[in-house]
């Protein structure tokens, strides 16, 4: 019996123009498939999301890693022991 298959793909832009696409999730039904098989089961819906944060939330915690080594006020990298705050007080009294 034919399939109705939709791929599900997350594309990221962490970077301006450059992005990356990622398959997270494929979902087949039959053909005939009756009223409940309509739309997303909630496992589907669950099993989705989970994929989604899979990719999404190392993505952010890599950028946002990045961004800590430096300065928001003036660019300068900052020291890499003690918190972002410290160490931008030390930064800020050094300049």
């Amino acid at each position: 019996m034919p399939k109705l298959v939709w791929r599900v793909k997350l594309v990221a832009e962490l970077r301006p123009g450059v992005m990356t696409e990622t398959e997270v999730a494929r979902i087949e039904r039959d053909e005939q498939a009756g009223l409940a098989e309509l739309g997303l089961q909630l496992a589907e819906a669950k099993q989705l999301t989970a994929a989604l944060q899979a990719q999404i939330v190392p993505a952010q915690v890599a950028v946002v890693g990045e961004r800590r080594h430096w300065c928001e006020a003036c660019g300068r990298g900052l020291a890499s022991k003690g918190s972002v705050e410290d160490t931008h007080e030390k930064h800020s009294q050094a300049r």
